[in-house]
């Protein structure tokens, strides 16, 4: 299930270990979301599972993992000859926690639900208006997600994304991203970018990460 990122039917989900006893049986919803992936129901045994909290079980998996392989708290150093355990550790958390930020869930600041992308913009698209009082508005938006683990994978994850036809004004078509990017980039500060996304793939905030 996690190696797909959805789910399908019953009978693609029904493993050999289900098949065993003829009283258990698995049945499969698409995704929806707050909604099970799967039930597991047998006559003395019910189970549910979303995947929200399949990787949230993965991610305390991996933080044991790493308080094992790092010298310390704070995760950023391994221990001497664990290196490559401590980098696979550390590819995992990273990317079970972007994989959380991108399900689907309640925000405070929101009144509906939002998923969230971190990272850097790597370009947007201008177009204008076809009306009575035409301007220039931002189309859409490409985001190089980041995580730690590009380090170690030497991979990108380029999301496009519309926005908000205010919200890209105010941003791009004003120049305010840019003279703040480059503002950051001469104090020497982060340029990282945190996305709120509603459930038809509109950014409707943006901010700076400050780390």
């Amino acid at each position: 299930m996690l190696e797909n990122g959805y789910c399908t039917t019953k009978k693609e989900y029904k493993y050999p270990i289900f098949e065993a006893c003829d009283k258990l049986a698995v049945t499969v919803s698409y995704r929806i979301y707050f909604g099970l992936d799967y039930f597991v129901i047998c006559g003395e045994y019910y189970c549910s599972l979303n995947r929200r909290d399949c990787l949230a079980y993965f991610l305390e998996k991996a933080k044991s993992d790493l308080n094992e392989y790092a010298q310390d708290g704070t995760w950023k150093t391994p221990k001497p000859g664990f290196l490559k355990e401590w980098a696979d550790t550390a590819f995992r958390y990273e990317r079970l926690r972007q994989m959380l930020d991108e399900i689907y869930h309640h925000h405070n600041d929101f009144e509906n639900i939002v998923k969230i992308y971190v990272g850097t913009i790597s370009s947007y698209g201008f177009d204008v208006t076809k009306t009575e009082n035409p301007h220039p508005f931002i189309k859409n938006v490409h985001i190089d997600v980041e995580y730690t683990s590009n380090m170690y994978s030497g991979s990108d994850d380029t999301v496009i994304l519309d926005i908000d036809h205010e919200l890209g004004i105010k941003w791009f078509v004003n120049n305010d991203y840019d003279v703040e990017r480059h503002r950051r980039c001469d104090e020497g500060r982060d340029i990282t970018l945190r996305a709120y996304v509603d459930t038809i793939n509109v950014i409707r905030r943006l901010e700076w990460v400050e780390k």
